[in-house]
């Protein structure tokens, strides 16, 4: 219950939170919709583009549909977050851009793939490693995802993720068909989602809720929460979660724990770690707009 409580308070803070407020006489750090930074003094602004003074003389025009934030330089250095598609497991309403992909590892034996093939469509698949194991007896796994950046602080995606032992055929499989939405900027963001899971023939509607709140520099608080809407569930035996994401450039680590009432009531909760690596250098107007020009 504790945690619904903190994914209250993340579409609060999400809502409310407002974009930093740049520094006109300093530096200030440009964060591009396409995952890039850029460094610079503002010397010129108007209702259609930013032209920015970087430290080695060079002139950067930027158009204002390409930027997401500016933060003031004395702010701090803060990373942006690699791994924004996805919380702890549950996909993000936002698709990764074209060129750029990730590889994810989840408890060392579950790693995977992604990739943006556009801007709103992103192929994810992978298989496990479980040692003991046949290639035949392993988890494969994939999942499309058709999404769009609505706006700078709204995103959504819907897809379907399938899984099946290897050896045996698509009939045997389980998957969920899903959609979701994301609200809020780099810093603060509240997830939303609905899906339909089967299996075994039958089906059965999901809830997911979960958010993520920056803490420092390079340290978010993430939590990712699904409600099985089955009569036959209690809410002390649904998975609730609650844990970290550090960031680096292109790497993050999750660690957290899952919390079932029921475990917790025997005394212990299941952990969870995973990393994820961003790779690819989106080229996007963008992008391309982003790239210095000496100064004449």
């Amino acid at each position: 219950m504790r945690t619904l409580v903190v994914a209250a308070f993340l579409v609060v803070s999400a809502a409310g939170a407002a974009c930093a407020e740049k520094d006109a006489g300093g530096e200030v750090w440009i964060q591009l919709k396409d995952g890039s930074r850029v460094l610079g003094r503002i010397v010129l602004e108007t209702d259609d583009h930013l032209e920015l003074a970087t430290r080695s003389g060079a002139t950067v025009r930027l158009p204002r549909e390409a930027v997401e934030s500016i933060t003031p330089r004395s702010a701090g250095d803060r990373s942006p977050d690699p791994n924004d598609s996805r919380l702890f497991f549950a996909p993000t309403g936002r698709p990764l851009r074209k060129g750029t992909g990730q590889f994810s590892d989840h408890y060392v034996v579950f790693p995977g793939v992604s990739y943006g093939v556009t801007d709103n469509i992103t192929l994810m698949g992978g298989i496990s490693i479980i040692p003991g194991l046949g290639l035949d007896e392993q988890l494969v796994y994939f999942a499309p995802k058709l999404g769009a950046h609505v706006s700078d602080r709204f995103a959504v995606s819907a897809g379907y993720l399938f899984a099946r032992v290897a050896e045996e055929g698509f009939e045997n499989g389980a998957g969920i068909g899903f959609a979701v939405a994301t609200v809020g900027g780099s810093d603060n963001s509240f997830t939303g989602g609905l899906g339909l899971a089967h299996s075994d023939g039958e089906v059965k509607p999901i809830l997911m809720l979960g958010g993520q709140a920056r803490l420092s520099r390079r340290v978010f608080f993430l939590t990712e929460n699904w409600l099985i809407l089955d009569s036959d569930l209690r809410l002390s035996e649904q998975p609730f979660s609650a844990g970290l994401r550090l960031c680096g450039d292109r790497l993050s680590v999750d660690f957290g724990a899952i919390l079932v009432g029921e475990l917790i009531d025997e005394g212990f909760p299941i952990p969870w770690l995973s990393f994820s690596y961003r790779f690819g250098s989106p080229r996007t107007k963008a992008s391309a707009a982003a790239t210095p020009t000496p100064r004449r």
